[in-house]
């Protein structure tokens, strides 16, 4: 008796392929997190909220880090920045250790806005992921690091 060894995902519609699955949540998830945070009454873009949550990670990153994480061009990326910095969310400062690259650093007033947006990103994830059990929630979160592990490992054998 013959194994039937089609690939089940290669026969799967565009709509429900992986990549366009993921792409789909992605784009969800943003949407509903900024209806969210607007409802609370803080009007961010996404793009403003997502340079905030890398700052949140890791403080005083250069403009071009933000540039390489956000997947965005460092022109349009500097707008941003300069909007984040003149409602006072921001800071530019020189580098130490060479003074014509620029460090990007939350203000106290952006680090007032974390717990927020903790918050909403918290209940957002929970609601995302009702009805998955512990284990099926940490199974999903050990596969999808295995992807992005395995992502990181391309680019690092291309560069």
């Amino acid at each position: 008796m013959a194994t039937d060894t089609t690939d089940p995902l290669s026969t799967m519609s565009e709509e429900s392929s992986f990549g366009w699955m993921l792409a789909d949540i992605t784009r969800m998830m943003g949407t509903e997190f900024n209806r969210r945070l607007k409802e609370s009454g803080l009007h961010l873009s996404r793009t403003q909220w997502r340079i905030l949550a890398r700052l949140l990670r890791n403080n005083g990153q250069t403009q071009t880090q933000l540039a390489e994480q956000l997947a965005m061009e460092k022109a349009p990326l500097g707008v941003i920045i300069e909007k984040l910095e003149v409602s006072g969310l921001i800071s530019r400062r020189p580098d130490s250790k060479d003074g014509r690259v620029k460090r990007v650093f939350l203000t106290p007033a952006a680090e007032k806005l974390s717990p927020k947006l903790h918050t909403e990103s918290d209940q957002l994830t929970e609601e995302m992921l009702a009805g998955l059990s512990q284990m099926r929630r940490l199974q999903l979160s050990q596969m999808l690091g295995h992807i992005l592990q395995n992502l990181h490992d391309l680019k690092e054998t291309k560069a």
